[in-house]
């Protein structure tokens, strides 16, 4: 199986390019928690695999502005 255009994955079970979840600009599956990159209006969730239209609490957009990383909170005693 060739590479899959944008919006599609390879499925190695019916060797077929099959759409991504409609959030999804690239994926590894359907579902909408395989994202690895989404369309040009959203935010990618990393750890989530999920993308949003806005930033949730906890996280912050990254370099790319359309990628998201959680915010991780140290408390010392």
């Amino acid at each position: 199986m060739g590479i899959c255009p944008e919006g599609t994955y390879a499925s190695e079970e019916e060797k077929l390019c099959l759409p991504c979840h409609p959030q999804c600009r690239s994926c590894r599956n359907a579902s909408e928690i395989s994202c690895v990159s989404c369309k040009s209006d959203l935010f990618l969730i990393h750890d989530a695999m999920t993308c949003v239209e806005f930033c949730p609490e906890q996280y912050y957009t990254g370099k790319n502005f359309n990628n998201l990383k959680s915010i991780i909170i140290i408390f010392f005693l």
